[in-house]
């Protein structure tokens, strides 16, 4: 009797702590869909907001701060708000442009990304010729879908010669959790109309690169005419909402881009006093490049130090292959008012 009583308490035991572990889990799970559940309403609540702003604007009212386009795509009923950046702050109520990619309607690619659970949760409906229209406060512009592909994070996405966009997703896009892989939908530009009754919107800042040798400003240093496979852009500091949300930080990072395509150009020419004086280092720093290089090791990377509306300091980086190895170039930028100047640059062999 002793030994049957024991094996039914331990048996009562195990079931308890089954229960309890059941309970864990359901209550776990019910957080979690509560958090889905808040996400989708924020989403939903502010992003239509801007939607509606959007539309205002388009019948004489002023167009609303922080949003640069309205995204519709009609085979997935598809009405999205887009604003300037990728971060959690723009996702979680908006789609994101990337901000070192081209502005929709610009010659080159412009990557435009979503979460997968919420706007962008009906992509996989796109098939090619799909339809993608963006509404920009001049333009009103539509693409024809080409290709789609899933591809690996931080996989390198081609410029194009002509304007095209292209839609970015995680993927499996059911996925609730951060995955490796990506999905992106590649689109053409077909027409645009300009809009008569262009709203208002306010002056926004242009930087220029400042210092470029002469022989190699007069080239053409921008992304639609090269090759730069970008990567991340960080923004750093307190930037205020009025700079998040305006063109400014693309407008800086173009500028830091001419910078890093103006010191290719030197390595491609293999001419060792443009080296020099495009990266303010001596002979012996910009070694590793004399003799040009031969493709990407790494995509392009951005960052820039915001004080305000105020640009502080920007960086610029990219791993190139050559002949001898691994290189390694990073850009160090000051920035007064406008202008974006090299303040140091290093180029270093990386050791495998």
């Amino acid at each position: 009797m002793t030994r049957s009583r024991g094996r039914h308490s331990r048996a009562d035991h195990s079931w308890k702590l089954l229960f309890g572990i059941g309970a864990l889990c359901m209550l776990l799970g019910l957080l979690l869909v509560g958090r889905i559940g808040l996400f989708y309403a924020r989403s939903s609540i502010v992003g239509g907001e801007k939607i509606r702003a959007v539309v205002d604007a388009h019948q004489g009212q002023p167009w609303p701060t922080g949003v640069i386009a309205l995204l519709r795509i009609p085979g997935i009923s598809l009405v999205a708000p887009v604003e300037q950046g990728i971060g959690d702050n723009v996702l979680n109520v908006a789609v994101g442009h990337l901000p070192s990619s081209v502005l929709p309607g610009v010659a080159g690619t412009s990557i435009i990304a979503a979460h997968n659970v919420s706007w962008f949760s009906g992509l996989g409906g796109l098939r090619n010729g799909s339809l993608i229209e963006v509404d920009t406060p001049t333009q009103q512009q539509v693409y024809r879908v080409d290709w789609h592909k899933v591809v690996h994070t931080g996989s390198p996405v081609a410029n194009t010669a002509t304007s095209s966009v292209v839609l970015e997703a995680c993927w499996p896009l059911d996925a609730l959790y951060l995955t490796p892989y990506r999905y992106l939908v590649g689109a053409t530009l077909v027409s645009s109309l300009a809009i008569d009754n262009t709203p208002k919107i306010p002056k926004e800042d242009h930087f220029r690169p400042v210092g470029i040798p002469p022989t190699i400003a007069r080239e053409n240093l921008n992304l639609d005419a090269n090759n730069l496979p970008m990567g991340s852009f960080a923004i750093t500091g307190e930037p205020s909402a009025s700079w998040s949300g305006s063109s400014a930080p693309y407008s800086l990072a173009s500028a830091e881009v001419s910078w890093l395509i103006a010191l290719l150009h030197a390595a491609s020419a293999q001419d060792g006093s443009e080296l020099v004086a495009v990266s303010h280092d001596s002979t012996r720093d910009v070694a590793p490049l004399l003799h040009g290089y031969l493709g990407f090791d790494s995509l392009a990377n951005l960052s820039e130090t915001i004080d305000g509306r105020h640009a502080v300091a920007g960086t610029a980086s990219v791993d190139l292959k050559t002949a001898t190895g691994q290189v390694r170039v990073v850009e160090h930028f000051v920035i007064h008012s406008l202008q974006v100047r090299l303040n140091a640059t290093s180029i270093t062999q990386v050791l495998n």
